[in-house]
């Protein structure tokens, strides 16, 4: 590739520094550098190859160098291909050198193929190997964030879970009841949403955005495809390469909460009591006695017993990560293993997860013409979590303390307030374990038989099979089960399984006659679900040290349940690719899907498309055009489908109760969900236009992109009369519009040629999202908070316009409020706020999501660092609006209202009620934002270092990760990022400092 090309050029001019050879019978070589069309080249490297001798060519190409007849001489600029010429005693060497197309023969990744990147006429993009290393994470998507165009990805906690942190979309919500996740594929094969895979063992990450591209895979495709490309063996010695890193973390992005001292004066301002008939603001503040009635609580105040219970809470985490992987092969066979260990120590006492992966592939080559392979990685995952712990340190009053004179902890460590428990309480030996341990095994083999020169078999079979064991105990005395008569300890454990298969098979035809390049692929592909759950709960064991093991000792409120669900795919596919003299482009596929969660007579649907591409480049009227490396302009149509629906919506079902009769119970049913047996496909209509730019000798492009789709039939609940003993059924109604367009730049920011080396990679994108109509014609559905011209996520609220000021006394009587109360806008003419005040006020989806990777080289250092953002987006957070009047409990930090502080920012606290009018309208928060998400510095030692020991690569590395990010400061250190997609305090966002090494044999 051109960048390795380049790389080369730079480490030989680094050398340049040490001592020449002196070589007998020198002689002056000259000459001319000129490209296919005459014109002379500036700026070309001319290297003796093997020696620190180099000279670059002037503004005419002509150049001037020293070698010997034995010498060979290398030709090296950006946008062409390189040359290498033996001097053989001659004294004027002339050059032309042809253009560089390397880069446009880059091989991306389509459905069921590959393709030459100068072909590809639908809207892909592809993050290599180097790319998807260079930020260490467990979860490799990650490294797609600002890295591909139209994809909306958040990364919102920093806690150990499962699932946590990752939430994404690609261009849009198309659904507003169905699944909007992407289909992921490994291999060909479907993973799930949680990629945890080693980031070293993966080759590629393709994202396929239009529909030209994803309609091959029907339905799956529907919101988008990322096929994700693991590492073979390669033809050669084996290679032996070790990949890790570690470092610790630390809470960011967390608000702050009242300390002891501001709690007192919050609790004295809500006991104050403004005299709103006196002409200028007054107010009498009770004795502190009465305040403060409880005499611990006094206690505590003299003694200044104050604690910050979210910083008692969180702790330093700390991350390692290790893989190490053997390839190898030869012209018959390969094969590649590996093995990963991933540990992670969270920002809570007790949570933690490790990580086991372990992968092996090979291909064998049983005759020329057939080829076998295997593919299987075994996943063990073990996962200790908290009960969420933030919930309580936030709203528990910080006059308190945890443990006594003695030590010993305090289960209610707040005098006077006995229903708030320790946020530490479950950190107490043997009170508390939540532990989730997950084994999957993920395989696919294939057979691979070239029929003849023109038509290739290939049949695939894949299995996705995933164990789960939940457990979870609570103690007496834990946060949830504090110590009490109605509260005994309790063991929960249940056991979800999953398991898929997919079997594919497809036949390609491919032809080269004349100008002519035709390839024509015909597939069928059958998947198979089943998902099994069987749980068991129970309280009151007699041996805490059980934890959830043994059940059958439980005591009281035992509870079992079981479910299983399976659903089927089955699909017929075919594609067309044509290239008339690699300047005209077509690509045709249609997909027909049957599923198994529709109704009789909708199972099977049909999804076309079709795209064309023209590379204006290859005319003759551009043949001048030296600023002009390349020049593709595309468009396609095509339609796919989605049918991610829970299982039997097409079914009534009931599901049991207990009812009482006098002393004994009776096991009854009672309507669960109303079927509908006509529902049928969700389908998207999508048109893309896109143009591919390469300038000045691939010193700019990029890739511009615009869309407009729209999903009908979408799959939603129809409310239903309650005489009907529903209250709603699944149904296709509604209709969704998604349009925008998207900017992808690469620029090579200095020469080339020269030590110094700077690139940068720009994404951006805007989507814009509407609902397009709702069923039975209405324009709003408030229950759902779905409004049509409107996302499919709004807020839709009171407008706060600030707070009732002492002379605005009069008008807030109108509402029966009082200065220090919240006001809203109100379009009435009396001044009265009704129901109808209610507006959309924002949504979480931005108007523009934007990244910046920037990478530099200078001889063996590398630095890089990646800056992300949105703007023009809402979030809300409910604990900016629990803001509780009474001061019962602590609150977060704001500036409110008191007679000698008028603020328009919170309203008045006060005594004997529990919450404002329209208290909701204070977690509405702009969010926009700007992160410098990473930061590495880098340094890979001279191969004339550690050659001598047998490596041949030596990398050390330090990134900071998370450390800045520009916001709003209304609530402090508030991370917009951790909210967009959540609304609860839950849990606050990592930042990290990661030291690594890259190390190959």
């Amino acid at each position: 590739m051109r960048s390795k090309i380049y790389h080369v050029v730079i480490a030989l001019l680094a050398v340049c520094s040490l001592s020449g050879q002196a070589f007998a019978q020198s002689l002056a070589v000259s000459g001319t550098v000129r490209g296919e069309n005459g014109d002379p080249i500036a700026g070309v490297a001319v290297m003796v190859a093997g020696r620190s001798v180099g000279q670059v060519t002037d503004a005419a190409g002509k150049y001037t160098i020293t070698a010997t007849a034995a010498d060979r001489l290398t030709f090296n600029c950006l946008g062409y291909a390189p040359q290498e010429i033996e001097v053989g005693g001659r004294t004027t060497i002339d050059v032309i050198l042809n253009e560089d197309v390397e880069s446009l023969d880059e091989i991306v990744v389509i459905g069921y193929g590959v393709q030459r990147k100068r072909d590809v006429t639908g809207s892909i993009a592809s993050v290599k190997s180097e790319d998807i290393m260079a930020r260490p994470t467990s979860n490799p998507l990650q490294a797609l964030q600002g890295r591909v165009a139209g994809m909306d990805m958040n990364i919102e906690s920093g806690q150990l879970t499962p699932n946590a942190g990752t939430r994404f979309t690609v261009r849009g919500n198309r659904s507003l009841k169905a699944s909007n996740a992407p289909l992921i594929l490994v291999d060909g094969i479907p993973y799930g949403d949680n990629l945890d895979l080693n980031s070293a063992d993966i080759e590629s990450i393709e994202v396929l955005k239009d529909a030209s591209s994803t309609a091959i895979y029907g339905s799956r495709g529907a919101n988008g495809v990322i096929i994700v490309t693991t590492k073979k063996g390669t033809e050669g010695k084996a290679r032996v390469t070790l990949n890790a890193y570690a470092g610790p973390s630390y809470v960011t992005g967390w608000m702050k909460v009242f300390s002891g001292e501001e709690f007192v004066q919050y609790k004295t301002d809500s006991y104050t009591v403004p005299d709103f008939d006196a002409q200028t603001p007054t107010a009498t503040v009770p004795s502190f006695e009465t305040i403060f009635s409880s005499p611990g609580e006094r206690d505590y105040i003299d003694k200044k017993y104050y604690t910050d219970w979210n910083d008692l809470i969180f702790h330093q985490g700390f991350i390692q990560n290790y893989d190490v992987s053997v390839s190898g092969g030869t012209r018959s066979s390969n094969v590649v293993m590996s093995l990963g260990y991933n540990d992670q120590k969270g920002l809570t006492l007790n949570e933690n997860q490790r990580r086991y992966n372990f992968r092996i592939a090979g291909d064998q080559n049983i005759r020329p013409n057939l080829k076998v392979g295997i593919n299987a990685t075994y996943t063990y995952r073990d996962n200790n979590m908290r009960r969420d712990p933030t919930n309580m340190a936030n709203k528990i009053n910080p006059i308190s303390r945890p443990y006594d004179d003695n030590g010993n902890f305090i289960l209610f460590p707040a005098p006077g307030y006995t229903t708030q428990v320790s946020p530490i309480a479950d950190e107490q030996p043997g009170i508390y374990k939540n532990e989730v341990v997950s084994q999957r095994i993920f395989a696919n083999g294939y057979i691979d038989y070239n029929i003849n020169k023109t038509w290739f078999f290939k049949t695939t079979f894949g299995i996705n099979s995933t164990n789960y064991t939940y457990g979870l105990y609570q103690g007496r005395g834990s946060v949830d089960r504090p110590t009490s008569p109605n509260f005994a300890q309790m063991g929960h454990s249940s056991y979800p399984n999953r398991f898929n298969y997919t079997w594919e098979n497809t036949i390609n035809y491919v032809k080269t006659f004349g100008k002519h390049d035709l390839t024509v692929l015909a597939g069928s592909s059958t998947q198979y679900n089943r998902k099994q759950y069987y749980n068991a709960q129970g309280q009151g064991q007699p041996d805490p040290n059980s934890l959830w093991w043994y059940l059958a000792s439980e005591t009281g409120e035992i509870t079992i349940a079981s479910n299983e669900t399976t659903d089927k795919l089955v699909s017929f596919f075919g594609r067309v690719n044509y290239s008339f003299a690699g300047k005209y482009l077509f690509s045709a596929s249609i997909r027909s899907d049957g599923s198994s969660v529709l109704g009789d007579g909708n199972k099977w649907a049909s999804f076309p498309s079709a795209s064309v591409g023209w590379r204006i480049y290859e005319e003759n009227f551009l043949k001048n055009a030296h600023w002009l490396s390349d020049l593709k302009l595309r468009a396609s149509w095509g339609k796919s489908g989605n049918s991610s629906i829970d299982p039997y919506q097409t079914m009534s079902t009931i599901t049991g109760v207990i009812y009482a009769y006098d002393e004994s119970s009776n096991y009854g049913y009672w309507p669960n969900v109303m079927g509908n047996r006509n529902l049928r496909w969700e389908v998207t209509r999508t048109v893309n236009l896109g143009l591919d730019f390469s300038l000045l000798r691939g010193r700019i492009s990029g890739a511009f992109d615009y869309y407009d789709s729209k999903t009908v039939d979408l799959l939603m609940p129809r409310a239903l009369p309650r005489s009907s003993g529903y209250s709603d059924t699944m149904d296709n109604i509604g209709e969704v519009g998604n349009k925008g367009w998207e900017l992808s730049l690469n620029t090579i920011n200095t020469n080339p040629n020269g030590k110094f080396h700077w690139s940068t990679n720009f994404t951006f994108s805007h989507n814009d999202e509407k609902i397009l109509s709702l069923a039975s014609g209405v324009t709003k559905d408030e229950a759902n908070g779905w409004f049509v011209g409107h996302p499919a996520k709004v807020y839709y609220d009171y407008q706060k316009l600030g707070i009732w000021q002492w002379d605005q006394k009069d008008e807030a009587k109108k509402n029966n409020q009082l200065p220090g109360d919240i006001r809203v806008y109100t379009a009435n003419a009396d001044g009265k706020v009704t129901a109808d005040d209610r507006m959309i006020l924002g949504n979480p989806r931005p108007e523009l999501n934007f990244g910046m990777n920037n990478t530099m080289t200078f001889k063996g250092f590398d630095l890089a660092f990646f800056i992300y953002g949105k703007t023009g987006f809402m979030v809300q957070t409910d604990f900016a609006s629990n803001f509780k009047p009474n001061a019962l409990e602590n609150s977060l930090k704001v500036d409110y209202w008191t007679v000698t502080n008028p603020t328009n920012a919170y309203p008045r606290p006060r005594q004997g009620t529990n919450s404002f009018l329209y208290g909701s309208t204070l977690g509405y928060v702009k969010g926009n934002f700007l992160k410098i998400r990473d930061i590495t510095l880098g340094y890979t030692l001279p191969n004339s270092v550690v050659g001598k020991i047998g490596i041949s690569k030596l990398r050390v590395y330090g990134t900071a990760s998370n450390f800045f990010t520009f916001a709003d400061k209304v609530f402090g250190d508030f991370d917009p990022e951790r909210s967009i997609s959540t609304t609860g305090p839950t849990f606050p966002m990592a930042k990290q400092v990661i030291f690594g090494i890259n190390l190959n044999f």
